[in-house]
């Protein structure tokens, strides 16, 4: 066979989930109670605006994250500036 490249993988490699995963698209704040549940049920809050999964950190203590905004009209108001 003229230019095939064979490679070789461990038996585990291939075994990732086939199954869509569910996401959730959100713009404005995510409150600590549904971050909380969110990863009780084994799910994952990222920011897509930093591309980094959010932890408990990122709260500082404030009860919605991001903290900057509360809502789309908080973003959209510092959007236009």
């Amino acid at each position: 066979m003229a230019r095939v490249r064979m490679i070789q993988t461990s038996r585990g490699w291939a075994n990732t989930p086939t199954g869509d995963i569910p996401r959730v698209w959100r713009i404005g704040g995510v409150t600590f109670a549904e971050y909380d549940a969110l990863i009780a049920d084994g799910g994952v809050l990222v920011d897509t605006q930093v591309r980094r999964r959010v932890t408990v950190a990122d709260y500082h203590g404030e009860c919605i994250y991001p903290n900057k905004y509360s809502d789309l009209s908080d973003l959209a108001s510092d959007l236009d500036r």
